[in-house]
């Protein structure tokens, strides 16, 4: 079973803060068709909040005097932030949406297990190559990019593939 991963606040003005409501939505994996994410339902009143402080941070923020340097060094601490959550965020994602991806790790045994546990058509350790002929989208949510629309393999398939390269 995939650990629930929970958020209970938003990120409004810059900083994380309760919603004004009290709803959730869940985050369901098609493949597995369990919970694996609850997040905050934002209310009018939150997406309000939310437009309001992106218009006050427009307005009346630093952005427009800021240096091109400073705003790198932001973008820069963004990724920094990413990176420190890419395990989670690949796994949330994958397991939502099912589209392909690749891990490169020092440890290949722990990216195969990654990649088990990724409900994906293509998954690639230590290499990044696209078999057209091979399950693309796969599993989940992805749309038409699920083996290149209605016209792919069929929607009952479940293929999946895992490439190793070298290091």
């Amino acid at each position: 079973m995939t650990e629930l991963v929970e958020h209970r606040q938003l990120y409004v003005g810059g900083t994380l803060s309760d919603p004004l409501g009290t709803a959730s939505n869940e985050v369901v994996s098609p493949h597995t068709e369990q919970v694996i994410g609850r997040v905050p339902h934002a209310n009018e009143a939150d997406v309000d909040r939310a437009v309001a402080a992106a218009r006050r941070a427009f307005d009346d923020g630093p952005r427009p005097r800021t240096s091109l340097d400073e705003r790198i060094a932001v973008v820069t601490r963004i990724k920094d932030a990413i990176a420190a959550r890419h395990e989670e965020l690949a796994r949330v994602i994958t397991s939502e949406y099912g589209l392909s991806g690749s891990v490169w790790t020092a440890d290949t045994e722990r990216g195969v297990d990654l990649v088990r546990q990724a409900g994906t058509g293509t998954y690639s350790v230590h290499t990044f190559s696209m078999d057209m002929m091979g399950p693309s989208g796969g599993y989940e949510n992805s749309g038409l990019c699920r083996e290149f629309g209605p016209e792919g393999y069929g929607e009952f398939l479940e293929h999946r593939m895992i490439q190793v390269g070298t290091r």
